[in-house]
């Protein structure tokens, strides 16, 4: 059992433009009266009951995407923190950024996932949603995330690496040289380079192009530092 009114006082209160919580079977058991009119209803109350796929705005058509993050974060039993771009009732594309959590029973069983998201379009992810879109890249390995989605922060790595670690192997999935990466986060092209070299000690790896290949089997293409969040690099992204 949960405390839904505990849960309901929490989706109400939420400081976040849209909450809910779903079962695990993704049936919404509650949302905010900001959600509702997101995905096109007009009481919070008509969400209950319904997938994402019921919902009458063109955010179905993420729905598949959707359940395959519930899963992920009821697999982990930890929270999953995404950055989306989905297009909302008026057919009009926005940033958004979701945090999903899961929700135990009082044996520590998960039984569904509480989310809130946070719209975040401004033209700093306007910028970074045309340069990540620019640069497709095919993983053979395990992918959670898809059309415009990917999850934020180095909680969802399975190396441990530092923030700056992260940056760099972020933009060498990218295929972007030393130099480029170097002039991008202000250091220089050898203090870029020590950080590759110690990239490869922890994947185990000899070469640059074998740590790509190592970290894309892992996901990690989908994994965004949190520092890329800003109009500066935004802008210089797509500008070079």
């Amino acid at each position: 059992m949960i405390d839904t009114l505990m849960l309901r006082k929490q989706v109400d209160e939420s400081p976040c433009c849209f909450a809910g919580y779903k079962d695990s079977n993704y049936i919404f058991q509650y949302s905010n009266a900001e959600y509702a009119k997101v995905v096109g209803l007009k009481h919070p109350l008509d969400v209950v009951g319904g997938t994402a796929y019921d919902m009458p705005s063109r955010t179905a058509e993420c729905a598949a995407l959707f359940h395959a993050q519930d899963d992920k974060v009821i697999e982990l039993k930890k929270h999953l923190n995404i950055f989306g771009i989905h297009p909302d009732v008026d057919d009009s594309f926005r940033a958004f950024n979701h945090v999903k959590a899961p929700l135990f029973d009082r044996s520590n069983n998960v039984i569904g996932v509480f989310f809130t998201s946070k719209n975040i379009t401004s033209k700093a992810t306007s910028e970074l949603s045309l340069f990540l879109r620019k640069m497709p890249i095919i993983t053979s390995g395990k992918i959670l995330l898809d059309s415009g989605c990917y999850l934020i922060g180095k909680d969802h790595l399975e190396i441990d690496m530092s923030n700056r670690e992260h940056e760099i192997l972020f933009y060498l999935l990218r295929r972007k040289k030393a130099k480029y990466i170097a002039g991008l986060l202000s250091i220089t092209p050898r203090t870029v380079y020590k950080h590759m070299e110690s990239l490869r000690r922890k994947f185990n790896v000899r070469t640059s192009s074998e740590l790509r290949d190592a970290a894309s089997e892992m996901g990690l293409v989908d994994v965004l530092p949190p520092s890329i969040f800003n109009e500066k690099t935004s802008i210089y992204l797509n500008q070079r």
